[in-house]
């Protein structure tokens, strides 16, 4: 798999306007000489000239001059401080442990937020994962069940990515199961303290029984809650279509109309029973300060894992070597004729030729280091405007796949699935689909389905683009079968259902 090499930096790179004194040297030494020239002929008959003043080897003069100025230029490529390579920090880093939970249900599909209440939501929650840098955020989608969408993390590109997925109707179960997410949510933050850990709950508030008291109960103790509620009082009709083109209402068994109402009451008894507060989410931004000022700031800071810090290697020796190099031979070099004038010469020559030498056996690609510095390595090429953003977002993949990071690995696949070319496409589609197979493997029940689907229509397109890689077949055929498994499993379970329910 392909992996981008290191490149050259500058940590003064302002120190490069000092080349303009070059050629402004080079104009004064030309018309320094041309001055020489004229008081000579003013002085010395130009018959005398070769016997009183012809010891002076203008080649030398040149020379000797363009090592000086040679010597000059170096010594500003050092001020300019060349960086390559790098040293690693290991820190250990502080923070806290955020989870964001979004309600999926049809009831999020209404207008009375516009342009839908699921759509403002969604940019509310990737404001407030920008405002939570630092602290480790995770994600989870609720309606009649709950799910883990991304697991707590420090990257804030994948979890923005994996917000991005969420989608109403990704969970198949209707209704708002506010309970179950919570109890999703304390499953994910793990063993740990719970002063450190908020939980964040954007719903409309709709459906709640009594069940969701319990849990906030439970979790009292365990997690701050925080409930941002989704909507308006009046409420506004559920659109039966996709988001911002339906025409078609729900409507209940009588053939009425549903309407949908903010209930906040609920809302506020469960973040008032875990210490939070609940707010109404009307201009976002606002809303989600006051979320991070007043809410998340005031939990604990725990320790987490070390992480490693990357530190760009100066450079300066090699250019201020060079420069001091030229300055000696500047300095040896004698401008009077000799007889071993020509062995100076050669001499000189050969020492100048030893820092281009050490260059080309010192720029070799530094040894790999840990993840979380490669990672960074390619976010700050990244953030360059030029470069290969596709082959540089795959990278980030194959680093991703590597340490088992399936959703992320899957999130950088995606997006350098977005500008690849006919070369790297084929790459792109096999990855993302055998990381999706991976990541079903894992997996249970609707979540595993909708990976294996998912691996195998980007297996498929990978055969399609190489119909000669016998690992994508292989890996094709593993989803496959396990997709027919899984199907399966749903006939059974469904058949004893039916069963249960008869007996």
């Amino acid at each position: 798999m392909m992996i981008a090499g290191e490149s050259l930096n500058w940590a003064e790179p302002l120190w490069f306007w000092a080349l303009a004194a070059v050629p402004l040297l080079v104009g004064l030494y030309l018309l320094a000489r041309q001055w020489r020239r004229q008081a000579l002929d003013r002085l010395v008959a130009a018959r005398l000239q070769p016997q009183l003043a012809g010891n002076v080897s203008a080649f030398k003069r040149r020379v000797r001059f363009a090592l000086a100025l040679a010597a000059l230029a170096a010594f500003i490529v050092a001020l300019a401080g060349p960086q390559w390579g790098y040293t690693m920090e290991e820190v250990k880093v502080r923070g806290r442990n955020v989870i964001i939970a979004l309600d999926t249900s049809r009831s999020m599909l209404a207008d009375d937020l516009k342009p839908s209440r699921f759509a403002r939501t969604k940019l509310a929650a990737q404001d407030l994962v920008r405002a939570l840098r630092g602290d480790r955020v995770g994600l989870v989608a609720f309606a009649g069940s709950a799910f883990l969408q991304a697991p707590l993390t420090v990257d804030e590109g994948a979890i923005i990515n994996a917000l991005d997925e969420i989608d109403i109707g990704i969970i198949p179960k209707g209704g708002t199961n506010l309970a179950e997410a919570i109890r999703v949510s304390l499953d994910a933050f793990g063993k740990g303290e719970g002063e450190s850990r908020v939980l964040i709950l954007f719903t409309d508030g709709e459906e709640l029984d009594a069940d969701v008291i319990t849990a906030a109960k439970e979790a009292a103790g365990k997690v701050r809650i925080l409930t941002v509620g989704v909507g308006s009082e009046e409420g506004a009709l559920i659109p039966l279509t996709a988001e911002g083109g339906g025409t078609e209402f729900l409507r209940d068994r009588s053939g009425n109309y549903v309407k949908t109402r903010l209930d906040e009451t609920k809302l506020k008894e469960v973040a008032e029973l875990t210490g939070g507060f609940y707010l109404r989410l009307q201009n976002g931004r606002e809303e989600m300060r006051q979320i991070v000022d007043r809410g998340v700031a005031l939990a604990k800071e725990s320790e987490g894992d070390a992480r490693t810090s990357r530190l760009p290697i100066t450079r300066y020796q090699w250019p201020l070597g060079a420069g001091i190099l030229c300055l000696m031979l500047s300095m040896l070099i004698n401008d009077r004729r000799r007889n071993g004038g020509r062995r100076t010469l050669a001499v000189a020559l050969t020492l100048l030729a030893l820092p281009a030498m050490a260059r080309a056996e010192t720029a070799k690609l530094p040894p790999d280091g840990p993840t979380a510095e490669k990672l960074r390595y390619f976010d700050r090429l990244l953030e360059q405007p030029r470069g290969d953003k596709p082959a540089l977002h795959y990278n980030k993949g194959v680093i991703y796949f590597n340490n088992d990071d399936y959703p992320s690995a899957i999130a950088s696949f995606s997006k350098a699935l977005e500008g690849a070319d006919q070369s790297l496409g084929p790459k792109v589609e096999y990855n993302l689909g055998s990381t999706l197979l991976k990541q079903a493997l894992g997996k249970n029940g609707a979540e595993k389905k909708t990976d294996l689907k998912a691996s195998i229509q980007h297996l498929e397109e990978a055969a399609r683009l190489r119909p000669d890689h016998s690992d994508t077949q292989t890996n094709l055929e593993i989803a496959r079968k396990e997709l027919e498994k899984e199907e399966k499993k749903e006939e059974e379970q469904k058949k004893q259902d039916e069963q249960q329910k008869q007996d």
